[in-house]
């Protein structure tokens, strides 16, 4: 036996195995991948779903493996020797196997102490993963819509709020980033998603991309509102931000947002399969320079371009491929968010943020909310 791929990772936590075998659980597998046939162990609780609903070839029990163990083990047997004592029975007990590099390191050490070669592989562990199907995207586009649907019930919000000494008023009561991020999730979690809590920054915190904000919103000021939720059902995800001012913003914010907005444009028109994300990114830069937007540290705070234009999205939030300063190469089929943005303190944060399919010839945009200041 060779060219042995095996998991042990928790597919309500680890993409990777989720998306290979089409099997959530909250506890760890093993998956054991050899050529075309790929098997799943899991526990007695759920051999019975795994064997409806897993997408693999066959599922076997681990109690055996775990009642045989505990018979010439001193302690409890892991995960590793269950997946050893798998190997054994199929003819591989010293086999090399290939793992994604988020394995336990205790799970990698006890797999080489038995006897195993363990290489760690790359990140997504199943190259496949990026390149989403027609039907993955239509999981993300239809994500999009509700998360959009509800970011814009949240602008309104913040758009008919009253307002007392500076501070925004809902219902007499103070609207506060607290307030509109619960609003979020629970009209979000009604629609079936669910997952990190949403940024709902103002002011100076604003200025710190993952700042998610507390405390009253204030009228005048930037409010960045980035909404990042994953499906219950399929588990695919998306990930939008606008920004808004309540009242009359200032030149300067309306200037910064109008250069966050002609980047974004001047990302997606160069965007198509074959080009290197660095040029993109690099073409945000230039666009923010030449309208005098400088990326630099001032009294030991960075301000400016503070972090890439863009990643992958799909079982993740955060997947390949990178759109920032290292040089990788889109590919059709890459879905990626489009997010630059611009910090200063004393005046506020601007981002924006899409989600385009890249194509052959171009892209595919799954955002329809305006961008609205």
């Amino acid at each position: 036996m060779t060219d042995i791929r095996a998991m042990i990772a928790n597919p309500e936590k680890d993409a990777d195995i989720y998306w290979r075998t089409g099997f959530l659980a909250p506890d760890p597998l093993i998956y054991v991948e050899t050529g075309n046939s790929g098997t799943l162990i899991v526990s007695d609780l759920e051999l019975g779903r795994a064997r409806e609903t897993a997408r693999v070839d066959s599922v076997v029990a681990m109690a055996p493996y775990r009642e045989k163990l505990r018979e010439s083990l001193i302690g409890v047997p892991t995960l590793a020797d269950i997946l050893h004592a798998y190997l054994q029975d199929a003819g591989a007990a010293e086999a090399p196997l290939t793992m994604p590099g988020a394995t336990p390191a205790r799970l990698v050490d006890r797999l080489r102490a038995l006897g195993h070669p363990v290489a760690l592989g790359d990140s997504p562990f199943w190259a496949e993963r990026r390149h989403k199907t027609a039907w993955e995207i239509e999981q993300m586009a239809e994500a999009m819509r509700q998360t959009e649907r509800v970011l814009d019930m949240a602008r309104s919000m913040i758009r008919g709020a009253s307002v007392r000494d500076g501070v925004l008023y809902t219902d007499g009561e103070m609207l506060t980033s607290e307030r509109v991020r619960g609003f979020i999730q629970i009209e979000l979690l009604k629609a079936g998603y669910a997952g990190a809590p949403p940024i709902v920054s103002c002011g100076d915190q604003a200025t710190l991309p993952h700042e998610h904000g507390h405390g009253p919103l204030r009228t005048g000021e930037t409010i960045i509102l980035d909404v990042f939720p994953l499906s219950q059902q399929t588990r695919y995800g998306a990930d939008t931000t606008r920004t808004v001012v309540h009242g009359v913003p200032s030149a300067e914010v309306v200037k910064m947002h109008r250069a966050v907005a002609d980047a974004v444009t001047a990302v997606l028109t160069h965007m198509k399969a074959g080009v290197d994300g660095r040029d993109l990114h690099q073409r945000v830069l230039d666009i923010f320079e030449s309208r005098g937007f400088r990326t630099e540290t001032v009294d030991g705070k960075p301000q400016g371009f503070i972090h890439g234009t863009g990643h992958g999205l799909g079982l993740d939030i955060h997947e390949t491929p990178r759109i920032s300063k290292e040089s990788q190469i889109l590919e059709e089929g890459d879905v990626v968010t489009v997010e630059p943005g611009l910090y200063y303190p004393g005046i506020g944060g601007v981002r924006i943020e899409d989600v385009a399919v890249v194509t052959a010839g171009g892209y595919r945009n799954l955002c329809s909310l305006n961008w609205d200041l």
